[in-house]
């Protein structure tokens, strides 16, 4: 079964190679959270080549979000220290986009998402979700 992304824009998509540890680290993140967070995020890292993004490390980064005010706050001092860290065991890689898990009703993407992704664009050119 093929996946296939929409592209608004003229730029063709990149394509994305994601490491099978990467995913073992969002649903390890996932199981651990707190009871009383319905959903997790977190910040993917890796290498950007022309056309191609190879995602190979990721960490979870805290957050505090209410769906129904629209209110999402993240932790950015530990988010910027935990990529400080990858950074001195990898200097290649780069922040490349971020990673939530789904709601408790299934919903991928919510309105608080673009808050999320407006915080990426920060960090990254064209963060990948």
């Amino acid at each position: 079964m093929a996946t296939y992304a929409l592209n608004l824009s003229d730029v063709p998509l990149p394509v994305v190679k994601l490491h099978p540890t990467v995913v073992l680290s969002i649903l390890n993140h996932y199981i651990r959270r707190d009871d009383r967070q319905t959903r997790v995020i977190g910040t993917l890292l890796g290498v950007r080549t022309e056309g191609n993004v190879e995602i190979s490390e990721c960490f979870g980064v805290p957050h505090q979000e209410k769906s129904s005010e629209g209110y999402v706050a993240i932790n950015m001092d530990y988010h910027k220290s935990m990529f400080a860290c990858h950074s001195r065991i990898n200097r290649r890689e780069v922040i490349c986009g971020w990673y939530t898990t789904t709601t408790p009703d299934g919903a991928f993407i919510i309105d608080n998402s673009s808050l999320i992704n407006e915080f990426y664009e920060g960090e990254c050119q064209a963060p990948i979700h």
